[in-house]
């Protein structure tokens, strides 16, 4: 059948295709289940003409109508297509309503969810905020760097009124770090050295031959040389105190010192002529010897055994010596007390450290609210673009529905008049049916552009502020770094 009535702008193939099977077809396949549209409130769609035409079957209803001399001349009321045809356009017309609503109620919570003032007043108050995250943390580790001081101070005041008793005017000298191992690996080397060098003496004795020598060399060197060591370190400095007194107790240590080393250096010797003679019980010829005859060696290998001993001995001592000031005591305090002042040092060292993390942070916190208070007026000025949008958007689509209305409209007029064979028409037919009036949300984004520009005066305010308060921020930290300088007095 024929068709004589002009179409909406709607039409074309593809809409034809989109509003069919194939189209719902494809919108199950490709739909998004997070959508948070639904039956509801569903989105824009285009009204055609042509498909809901088709769908009511408009064409042969008119012409059936028509045939019959329906409607009557003197009908007031819309024929029953005709109603359907204005009920599908309401219908469309609520649902463009339904998507309005939802969208102006989302975008208005989106609106009241990016305001910037918040963040910006947060950026305002960081230089207070961080002044006092600054004092609080001083406050809270006050207690710990006061009892550090006081133990460093106590410590330097102990070390001055040593130094003062016995007239000391200079620094007491102790090795650390490097100088310390050294002396350390001289001992080492000391009992390494004498145990390879008496192992070839030991080894003519021992039935392991030149490997029992040296193990048996080594446990006796290590007897000397650490027995020498401690007598340097801690009997030999009372040799240098100023209190004659106490030199003749380092006299009489030295004695001992000497009358030890040469028992230990004789007993070696001794014990490697007990080898010789009797290898089982070596130990017990040795002491026995060394009593009744102590500078009574068989062979020259056994004095060069002593000798030796002896100078490995004399060089421990003298090394045990110097591992601490030589005058007795003096390099203990001094050492507490240094000990003391680098635990002081460490502590302060920390508690700047995470001053400054605190400035870094609280400088880190205000660069972000700055970058976010920006980002937030972006979004909130794309929503009142989006908001203008939507209320276009809307016109637009009750625009088109009522012309498709029309289209259909005319569809079914024509059809049903050309099919009356000349009888009258309805006066209904000249008429255009009235669209109840519907409840359009408001659009208006004139409140909320005033919302948005009072947010970008204060962000302006942000921007103009924004060195000062880093200044303020920096200013605090000086201030409150300032108060840990007397701590470090007693280092002056």
């Amino acid at each position: 059948m024929a068709f004589h009535g002009k179409l909406s702008p709607f039409i074309t193939p593809s809409t034809m295709i989109k509003t069919g099977f194939l189209a719902r077809f494809w919108r199950w396949l490709t739909s998004n289940e997070e959508s948070p549209l639904n039956d509801k409130h569903p989105d824009l769609y285009a009204l055609s003409d042509l498909v809901l035409a088709k769908e009511l079957d408009l064409a042969r209803e008119a012409a059936r109508l028509g045939a019959a001399g329906l409607p009557a001349p003197e009908e007031t009321q819309l024929s029953a297509p005709e109603a359907q045809v204005v009920h599908r356009i309401e219908r469309a017309r609520l649902d463009y309503v339904d998507w309005a609503n939802l969208r102006i109620r989302v975008l208005n919570e989106d609106l009241s969810r990016l305001d910037a003032r918040p963040v910006v007043n947060r950026a305002l108050q960081a230089d207070a905020e961080f002044a006092r995250a600054a004092s609080a943390l001083l406050d809270t580790r006050e207690p710990d760097m006061r009892a550090l001081e006081e133990a460093a101070a106590r410590r330097e005041a102990e070390l001055a009124d040593f130094r003062k008793q016995n007239r000391l005017r200079r620094d007491a000298y102790y090795p650390t770090g490097g100088k310390l191992f050294f002396r350390c690996a001289l001992l080492a080397f000391l009992i390494l050295v004498e145990g390879v060098a008496n192992a070839f003496f030991f080894a003519q004795g021992v039935a392991t031959g030149l490997l029992g020598g040296f193990v048996t060399a080594l446990l006796l060197a290590s007897v000397n040389v650490l027995h020498a060591v401690l007598q340097g370190r801690f009997t030999l400095p009372f040799l240098f105190h100023r209190h004659f007194l106490v030199n003749l107790c380092g006299v009489a240590c030295l004695c001992v010192t000497l009358v030890l080393t040469g028992i230990i250096g004789l007993g070696i010797s001794h014990y490697r002529d007990a080898l010789s003679v009797d290898a089982e019980n070596a130990a017990l010829v040795a002491i026995n010897t060394l009593r009744s005859a102590p500078f009574v060696l068989h062979d020259l290998m056994s004095w060069a055994l002593f000798a030796v001993s002896l100078l490995s001995a004399l060089i421990a001592c003298f090394d045990g010596l110097f591992m601490s000031d030589i005058y007795p005591f003096y390099g203990h305090k001094a050492r507490r007390a240094r000990a003391a002042a680098d635990d002081l040092t460490e502590g302060l060292d920390e508690l700047r450290a995470e001053l400054n993390e605190l400035k870094d942070d609280a400088l880190t916190r205000l660069a972000a609210d700055m970058t976010q208070a920006q980002r937030l007026l972006a979004q909130q000025e794309g929503l009142l673009q989006t908001k203008a949008g939507s209320k276009a958007r809307l016109a637009t689509a009750l625009h088109d529905a009522e012309h498709c209305m029309d289209a259909l409209l005319a569809l079914f007029r024509q059809e049903n008049q050309f099919h009356r064979g000349g009888r009258a028409v309805p006066a209904t037919f000249s008429t255009r049916p009235r669209l109840k009036p519907l409840p359009v949300p408001d659009f208006n984004i004139e409140a909320d552009q005033g919302n948005l520009d009072t947010q970008r005066q204060v962000v302006d305010t942000l921007t103009a502020r924004l060195e000062t308060i880093r200044g303020a921020i920096q200013a605090a930290f000086n201030r409150e770094f300032d108060k840990l300088k007397p701590l470090d007095s007693h280092f002056q």
